[in-house]
């Protein structure tokens, strides 16, 4: 069992909580109590202990940190930019758990981390290409679908939330005109009788114009296909011709 203290203070109506650079371990039945000199914590290995939560900023004040080892838990929540504050630390290792959202920029304040493993949670957007994160390979992003840029193969794409909100917005914006414009139509025609008697006029030109196209591609349908076109439809359906190098038989 381990918990950074605080100690909470009251004063009229507000409370404030300060850090007491404190740490009580319980190991192997024993409980030890780490106090004042915790800022000097070198290495931290907390893997595999199926520990919940989200990773405490308060690991930023561990200035001496070298090593920290908080993989294959169950932690949530995001990286906290606090750890790029840990500028000695040379081997961060957060690998399988639940941590989603960005990884921080501040973490390319870490000249010294030469170990990255992220692999295996939800984390999201493009990776830091300064400092020490050019020298990571693949392995260290793996499992974390929504990453992208180097040294991954995905690409990342530009302003992609700006494009789903203008997308969002140009269908609304869509939706919003056509329902203006068809309820203006339909109050002009309901007010004017002039305008209804012009509409209707227009309306059946435009079916007489579709109409007489229609007969004239069946007229043409019918040429191509050697009917005899002063005959009804019907009654060339039971003739059939053969053109055999003589005279004509039908049946």
């Amino acid at each position: 069992m381990h918990r950074l203290e605080f100690m909470v203070y009251g004063v009229g109506g507000a409370y404030f909580s300060v850090y007491m650079d404190a740490l009580p371990v319980t190991w192997k039945g024993a409980t030890y109590r780490f106090s004042r000199s915790l800022f000097l914590l070198n290495i931290i290995d907390l893997s595999q202990n199926q520990l919940t939560g989200e990773i405490p900023s308060e690991l930023g004040f561990l200035t001496k940190l070298c090593m920290l080892n908080l993989s294959r838990n169950c932690i949530e929540g995001s990286i906290p930019g606090e750890l790029g504050r840990l500028t000695s630390l040379e081997s961060l290792d957060l690998s399988w758990n639940n941590l989603s959202g960005p990884i921080p920029q501040s973490l390319m304040s870490l000249i010294y981390l030469s170990d990255l493993n992220l692999s295996y949670n939800d984390l999201s957007g493009k990776i830091p290409s300064e400092r020490q994160f050019k020298t990571f390979s693949e392995d260290s992003y793996l499992g974390n679908v929504n990453l992208c840029g180097a040294p991954l193969s995905r690409i990342c794409l530009p302003n992609n939330n700006n494009k789903k909100h203008f997308d969002k917005l140009t269908y609304m914006c869509t939706l919003l005109g056509f329902a203006t414009g068809f309820s203006t139509v339909c109050l002009t025609l309901i007010s004017s009788a002039t305008t209804r008697k012009a509409y209707f006029q227009f309306a059946d030109a435009i079916l007489g114009k579709l109409h007489a196209a229609t007969d004239m591609k069946v007229h043409i349908n019918r040429m191509l296909a050697g009917r005899d076109l002063s005959m009804p439809t019907g009654s060339q359906n039971s003739i059939t011709r053969y053109n055999i190098g003589g005279p004509s038989t039908a049946i």
